[in-house]
């Protein structure tokens, strides 16, 4: 098993480029030889997004290095989808924008009761990145996914579920044992995504 642990939790692991490089080279390093990869948070949240810092920091940068930074970012996306053993995101806390694209991207997805999930990008005038208007919307249809962003639709872990966002929710004191009862599951089950993104 390779585990990824976004540990940031002073700022609920809001997403930075190094810990983006960090997750490449693992992945790209482990995920031949291992059954399952798991990406979690550390703390009380799963994460926030990318981190606004980040983005202030490249306020003198040039449209081409910002384009090159988020193109590198998106390659984690195809890499998961690629990789030939399932991508398992255990949610706890908090997944808003960025981070919520993050745990779609995952084929597989194990809540836990108190995680809470918002897209957030149209409240700032963009749509989300990471691919998770196309990932939600395989996963809800293109409807509800709409629905979704365009309002900003908070939910919580149970609604979801409901709509099928999320695969499994659990209680949050035994989510980790939860998705090891679920590995032979998920195992058999296999990728969602492929690497065309079918």
């Amino acid at each position: 098993m390779l585990w990824l642990t976004l540990n940031r939790p002073h700022r609920l692991n809001a997403f930075t480029w190094t810990m983006r490089d960090t997750m490449l080279a693992a992945v790209r390093d482990r995920a031949t030889d291992v059954e399952a990869v798991v990406l979690t948070g550390s703390g009380r949240g799963f994460c926030a997004g990318v981190d606004v810092s980040v983005l202030v920091d490249e306020a003198g940068d040039t449209v081409q290095g910002r384009r090159s930074r988020l193109q590198q970012t998106h390659e984690l996306v195809r890499l998961f989808w690629g990789i030939d053993v399932p991508v398992v995101a255990l949610v706890n806390g908090v997944a808003a924008g960025g981070g919520w694209s993050l745990a779609l991207a995952c084929d597989h997805i194990v809540a836990a009761d108190d995680a809470r999930f918002v897209t957030a990008f149209t409240r700032l005038g963009l749509v989300p990145d990471l691919g998770g208007a196309y990932t939600l919307s395989r996963r809800v249809g293109a409807t509800r996914a709409k629905s979704v962003i365009m309002r900003g639709q908070r939910l919580d872990a149970l609604q979801a579920l409901e709509i099928g966002a999320v695969d499994w929710v659990a209680p949050a004191a035994s989510l980790q044992s939860r998705f090891e009862e679920l590995l032979p599951q998920i195992a058999a089950t296999g990728k969602r995504w492929s690497a065309d993104g079918r």
